[in-house]
């Protein structure tokens, strides 16, 4: 069943953190994104196990919304 959500487009913004600070952005137009092995190694020097994000849904409206922390295992 889809969840009604009151935007023209289902879209979202992810950012890799390090140490609490942003290193890079992805954006998704479906609740997944992907964090490649080169993207991590380019980001922190080596493939990571797990990583911290901070993820918003975006709104045409208000722009990002309230973010959700989550610690996401590779």
């Amino acid at each position: 069943m889809d969840v009604p959500l009151g935007e023209e487009a289902e879209q979202y913004l992810v950012e890799i953190l390090d140490d609490g600070q942003p290193v890079r952005l992805l954006g998704a137009q479906t609740p997944t994104v992907t964090y490649t092995q080169t993207m991590q190694i380019e980001d922190f020097g080596s493939p990571q196990t797990s990583v911290d994000v901070l993820i918003h849904q975006m709104s045409a409206a208000v722009g990002r919304g309230f973010p959700t922390y989550a610690t996401v295992g590779a």
